[in-house]
Parts: structure tokens; sequence; C-alpha cells
């Protein structure tokens, strides 16, 4: 059963979806069941952090779905995971993916899997169908498992490898590439098996690597393999990794799709943590303030200057520049008056924040009753009363439901209607 967390959502309007890798593996279990092995990774950009005793804390959320379309079977789950930073400036120069896996254990068959992950601001699925083999008597192998590096268990020996959800590497001096997979059904008969690799382009039935035959012993009818493939004289592109297993008279492939990408070039340090800004955008890069948390203000201006070059980099891909730019520039324009600069009136503010209501009902011309306005943010299901008190066309925030602004003081200005109403 999946448990429900309730999130925070802080500036909605600003969100995007929430993006990440996932892969699978299927491995042997017993006769009538098999491993599934899931994977994920997230990019640090795509998390929310907030500063914890002098670490950067992402709390997110993991719920998954798996349910059967020729089978009755189904489960679910939700994990609760914590991804952490020592600073935004070492992540961006590493490019930190957060990698974690979680297995189900399932007969075999077809299903739908579903996987969501949220953090305090943004969420994002993935859902994909599977094929479930029967592992039967038979010579077969296990799905073929990509992964960044090499583990083994100081005390078994068994080995692992850090899973790469996105099948994808950098192209580069000393690249390596992992692939961890099991066979079954060897004939026990026998001292040894014989076991070969090659690797064909992508579009293409070209072999591009093709390694000679590894004879490898056997020690009963199930074996476990780790590769270790040097890539680094591959061209970036779109490659498949080919494993066959031959254990006479018998043979079997099985065959991964996997992608080698140009490396990020080093930059300038005064360039390195920016993006490509128009001159609009440059204008209001820095102006981070009238949409972050007080948190995150508040760890931003501890920052050194290249710290906030790195933070800046980090918070504007988490949110969208272009329409923060068009909202700044909406206020200056329709909010501004003689004295006071459309962003510093209440409702320039609330507009940057939550962006254009979805309704604006106005009374300026009642006996006794100071012109205002009220703004109605249906979706977010947030009402903001403003009053014009002193007739100069600033209106002032009197009310709002938004558990996010603080009392306005303002609050008996509204008529008795309005208390009624909205208070």
């Amino acid at each position: 059963m999946i448990v429900m967390v309730n999130l925070v959502l802080f500036w909605a309007a600003f969100g995007d979806t929430l993006h990440f890798d996932f892969d699978w593996a299927v491995f042997r279990h017993t006769a009538d069941s098999v491993r599934i092995e899931f994977y994920y990774g997230i990019g640090f950009r795509e998390l929310n952090f907030q500063s914890v005793d002098s670490l950067l804390v992402a709390p997110f959320r993991i719920e998954f779905s798996i349910n059967g379309i020729n089978r009755q079977f189904s489960e679910s789950g939700t994990l609760i995971k914590r991804a952490r930073l020592r600073s935004f400036q070492e992540a961006i120069v590493s490019h930190r993916v957060f990698v974690d896996q979680f297995s189900v254990i399932a007969p075999a068959g077809s299903y739908e899997v579903r996987t969501s992950v949220a953090d305090s601001m943004h969420a994002g699925t993935v859902t994909d169908t599977i094929t479930v083999p029967q592992f039967g008597d038979r010579l077969m192998l296990s799905s073929i498992q990509l992964g960044n590096a090499l583990l083994a268990d100081s005390q078994t020996q068994a080995l692992a490898v850090i899973p790469n959800p996105g099948r994808r590497f950098v192209a580069g001096r000393n690249q390596k590439l992992y692939a961890y997979f099991e066979t079954y059904g060897l004939n026990p008969q026998t001292r040894s098996y014989e076991l070969r690799y090659y690797m064909v382009s992508g579009g293409g039935d070209d072999t591009i690597v093709r390694s000679a035959p590894i004879e490898r012993p056997k020690s009963g009818s199930r074996s476990a393999t780790a590769l270790e493939i040097n890539i680094d004289s591959l061209n970036p592109g779109s490659y498949e990794l080919v494993v066959e297993v031959v254990d006479h008279p018998f043979s079997v492939q099985n065959r991964v799709i996997f992608n080698l990408v140009e490396a990020v070039t080093s930059q300038p340090r005064a360039e390195r943590y920016h993006l490509q800004l128009t001159p609009r955008e440059q204008r209001y890069y820095q102006e981070l303030q009238y949409i972050a948390t007080p948190r995150e203000l508040e760890y931003y201006n501890r920052l050194s200057p290249e710290g906030r070059e790195a933070y800046l980099a980090w918070f504007w891909s988490r949110h969208n520049l272009s329409e923060f730019v068009r909202r700044m520039e909406t206020v200056e324009g329709r909010f501004a008056t003689a004295r006071t600069p459309g962003i510093k009136t209440d409702r320039g503010r609330i507009y940057v924040k939550y962006g254009e209501p979805d309704a604006i009902e106005r009374k300026t011309m009642e006996m006794e009753v100071k012109p205002r306005e009220y703004w109605f943010y249906y979706q977010l299901g947030l009402t903001f009363i403003f009053i014009d008190i002193h007739g100069d066309g600033n209106y002032r925030l009197a009310w709002t439901n938004s558990p996010e602004e603080p009392k306005t003081g303002l609050e008996h200005l509204l008529t008795t209607e309005e208390q009624d109403l909205y208070h």
C-alpha cells in the first residue's frame, strides 16, 4: 500500500516536472519467481535543497507500483529518501547524480510499472511496460545491468556495479563501462564455458569492439559475471553491447543499448556557473529574493561570491527565468506609481510570486468604501484583497488566506460583507 505524504508547495506557478532516469533488470530468484531490480538517477539540479547543519539536504519521495497485465499480481510502495551535498560548487564540478535502487519479487509475465519522484517543489512520473521471462532449466542469461563502477563485497567477494540508470557514459580518456549479468542452466557436468562480447554501432550492424573468447570455470549451474570494458576509443553516439555465453552444444545471447556523450569542457571561473542569458535575463538574474524562500535566501547570503554563482545556476535551473523576467517587467508597467516601483507595491510582489490571477474583481465607486481589488487564484485556492488606502493608486494588501503571507495589520479595513465572505 502506498503511503501518501503531504508536500508543502512553494511558488507552484514556477514549477516544472522533476526529471529522472529510470531503468530495470531481471534476475532469477527461484524456479517460479524472478527478482526485478529498479534503478533511478536524479541530477542534483532537479531537487530542492535546504541548509541543514552545514550540509545541503533535499528530502524526496519515491512511489512505485507494478501491476500484472496478463496475470494477477500487483505490488506498490513508498520510499522516503534524502539527498545530501557538501556544496553546490562541488556538485556542479562533479555533475552529481543521486543513484539508488529497489527490487520486487514477482512471477514471470508482463507488467505495467509506474514510478514517481517528488520533492517539496516538483514531481515527475515514468511509466513503462516490462516483460519478465520464465527462467527454466535451459541455458539463459539475465538482463545486462550497466554501471559506472564495480564493487566487490570484502567478505563474500560477490560482485556488483553502481548502476547507470540513464545508460549514458562520457567519452574521454580511460572511460570504462561495467556490465553485470548472471548465467543460468549451465551444464554442471563440464568444467568450463565460453564467454565473449562485442559492440555494435547504433543504427547499423558494424561491429566496433569484439572480445576474444574468455574461458570461465564452472561452480554449478549458475554464475555471475562483471565485465570491465574500455570504451575510450569510441566516438560519441549510440551503441549496443551484446554478450554471448557458449556451453556446448548450446549458446545464448543478450544485449543492451547505451549512449556515449560528449565530455563537458571546463570554462573560465567567471563563466563556469552562468546560464546563457539574454540582456533582459541578466538584469533580473540575481533578484531571487522575490521568489526564494526565507531559508534559501539565508543560505544564499552566507555564500562566498563563487558559491553564489553556483547557487544562482542551480536556482534558475529549478525556476523559469524567462517567466520571472516577464513578471518583473509586467509589474513595472502595470503597478508602478509616481513614488513606488512596481515590484515594491503589494500587487507587484504578489504578481511576481504567484503570476497572473485567474480572476480580478474591482470595486471603485461605492460610497464610504475605499477602492479595492479582489484577486482569485482558483487552482491554488488563494484569495487576495487589496485596498487603495490613500487614493494614490498604490493598493495595499489587506487580507489573504495564503499561509505564506503574514498578517497585514489592515484586516480592520474589511467591510462586514468581506469579513463574512473571506475572514
